[in-house]
């Protein structure tokens, strides 16, 4: 099939290697059927059926260091670890603590006040991105304090609002700014009943 791409504008990855013609018109005709070529030569309609036109963030390598950007604006100093795995599924996996890991009790990430894992899936093999992605927070949503007086649990919660959420790259972002942007106003706010133990958060926040 032949994909109709204005002319000076990337393309997504995939796409190279395959078939490239000019059109009269001026347009970039990227594709392998010439059987349809006359259909689309210049129809700009085709770009907005599928989002295959890419000026910003078209994969995981561009992405990557956006997410890292993204949280970091909130908490420059601590744990974060973003990256791109191509195994099983083609995904970006996020692991971030308040702390660094100096502060992790007994070495182990988990231990942290917040530590939190997130996932997005729907790249490409080669980490490229053409469909809506999907953002999965399967370790997130709260953190630890001290418990209530009357409480007979170890600690008690505070939770932050988090959900899965669909869409394009510059979406996904915004919701990791939303959710750590809350997950910061809420330690601030619940500084005072911060756990013994988790006192390192303070220079965090």
């Amino acid at each position: 099939m032949y994909i109709a791409c204005i002319k000076n504008v990337n393309v997504p990855e995939w796409t190279k290697g395959l078939v490239c013609k000019t059109s009269k018109e001026g347009n970039l005709i990227v594709g392998s059927n010439p059987t349809i070529h006359s259909n689309i030569i210049g129809d700009k309609s085709m770009i907005k059926l599928k989002s295959l036109i890419t000026e910003g963030i078209d994969s995981a390598d561009k992405f990557v260091p956006s997410i890292e950007k993204t949280i970091k604006k909130y908490f420059p100093k601590s744990f974060l670890q973003v990256y791109f795995q191509n195994g099983l599924t083609s995904s970006i996996h996020i692991r971030f603590t308040v702390g660094a890991k100096k502060d992790w009790s007994n070495g182990i990430w988990q231990n942290d006040i917040s530590a939190t894992s997130m996932m997005i899936f729907n790249l490409e093999r080669d980490g490229s991105i053409i469909n809506k992605l999907q953002l999965d927070p399967n370790m997130a949503g709260s953190f630890q304090i001290k418990p209530a007086p009357d409480s007979h649990m170890a600690y008690g919660r505070v939770k932050v609002p988090v959900r899965k959420k669909t869409g394009s790259p510059e979406a996904i972002l915004k919701s990791l700014d939303t959710y750590f942007g809350d997950l910061k106003k809420l330690l601030k706010a619940n500084k005072n009943k911060i756990a013994n133990g988790d006192e390192y958060v303070m220079k965090y926040i």
